[in-house]
């Protein structure tokens, strides 16, 4: 396989998970793995042997070397011989990242868990921290979804420490610590963890993960019996949503506040929400 090959693929197989096609994905997704994996193999004989001639050369000189190097599956020089591996290997980390997640939207939990884990294994910490995180955040929506939220919620510490440095990974893990602390009715703390959400996104004019944070912030609050609050934000959500252009995430908001109004009635006194955008 080429590198026009596999990159063509692979990009097919991320251009399907973008639509919502995830079965298709994996399909195109699962044979790459087996062919990245052989092809780390082929690496480490090829460091080995190279290793070997360096520290025990007893041939002649005078005579033209005969080097055997196993079969490469990938006909292509990615990188220098001595980040190699590591480039083949957080490849490798990626493509198990991206077959996870399918299996996760596939509701394939059991498979999903164990393409992440392999993944993570497989990550040099020296090179691959961004994709660290990103795997440590799938694995905590993975335990979330199985029902094991003090295992979600340390793997999504985990990710939110590996992102540092990554403005837009970082918040997606702020987001999905946040919820994971209102589901598990540590309120305290999820206030905290979503307004540093919403400061980070307000700072960063990033008014996709602010919508979701104010609506989240609105979710807490009608846990709290504060229907008056839970409304302001859900108004702030959906007016911060249109500004963003997610109509559909609009409507979501929209949804949650009519059923808000039902169960705490003080709701619609809140000012705000006789905007005209607002009418339930």
């Amino acid at each position: 396989m080429t590198l026009s090959e596999f990159q063509k693929q692979h990009q097919d197989a991320i251009s399907f998970m973008s639509e919502g096609a995830y079965h298709r994905a994996a399909e195109l997704l699962k044979p790459l793995v087996p062919v990245l994996r052989d092809q780390i193999v082929a690496c480490e004989h090829e460091k080995q042997e190279s290793l070997c001639t360096a520290n025990l050369d007893t041939s002649d000189p005078q005579e033209p070397r005969k080097k055997s190097k196993p079969e490469l599956k990938l006909t292509w020089k990615a990188a220098p011989q001595d980040t190699s591996r590591s480039f083949f290997v957080n490849l490798y980390g990626s493509l198990l990242n991206s077959l996870g997640i399918c299996f996760y939207e596939l509701r394939d939990l059991n498979s999903a868990m164990k393409c992440l884990q392999e993944a993570l294994r497989s990550l040099d910490p020296e090179t691959g921290m961004r994709g660290i995180g990103a795997i440590l955040h799938e694995m905590a929506r993975v335990q979330q979804d199985l029902g094991n939220l003090p295992a979600a919620i340390e793997l999504c510490k985990g990710a939110i420490r590996a992102t540092t440095s990554d403005g837009s990974e970082a918040t997606v893990a702020l987001l999905t610590l946040g919820v994971l602390y209102i589901v598990s009715g540590q309120r305290e703390k999820a206030q905290a963890v979503l307004t540093l959400l919403r400061e980070t996104c307000e700072s960063r004019h990033d008014l996709g993960k602010l919508g979701s944070a104010l609506h989240e912030l609105a979710i807490l609050s009608s846990h709290r019996g504060n229907g008056l609050e839970a409304a302001g934000f859900f108004v702030k959500a959906m007016r911060v949503k249109r500004l963003a252009g997610n109509i559909t995430a609009v409507e979501g908001s929209r949804a949650a506040l009519k059923q808000c109004v039902s169960i705490h009635p003080e709701a619609r006194l809140h000012p705000l929400i006789h905007d005209p955008f607002t009418t339930m």
